[in-house]
C-alpha cells in the first residue's frame, strides 16, 4: 500500500487494531526522539496530541 500520495485513504483503510498500533508506533518514535535530545518535532507532536485528546474528550462530554 502506497501511503505517500493519500495518507487519509491509508488511515481510513486500517482496521481498529491496526489504527491503535499505528498510534502506538508514532508515540514511541516521538518519545524516543524526545528522550534522546531536545527534538522540536517531538515536543510539537506531544503538544498537539494532548490538544487533540482534550478536544475529543470535550466533544464526547458535549454529546452526553
Amino acid at each position: 500500500m502506497k501511503i505517500e500520495n493519500d495518507p487519509w485513504e491509508a488511515i481510513g483503510n486500517l482496521e481498529e487494531d491496526e489504527a491503535i498500533h499505528v498510534l502506538t508506533r508514532l508515540y514511541t518514535r516521538y518519545e524516543h526522539d524526545l528522550n534522546t535530545g531536545d527534538d522540536a518535532s517531538a515536543r510539537l507532536f506531544f503538544r498537539r496530541l494532548g490538544q487533540t485528546i482534550e478536544q475529543c474528550r470535550d466533544c464526547n462530554l458535549n454529546r452526553r
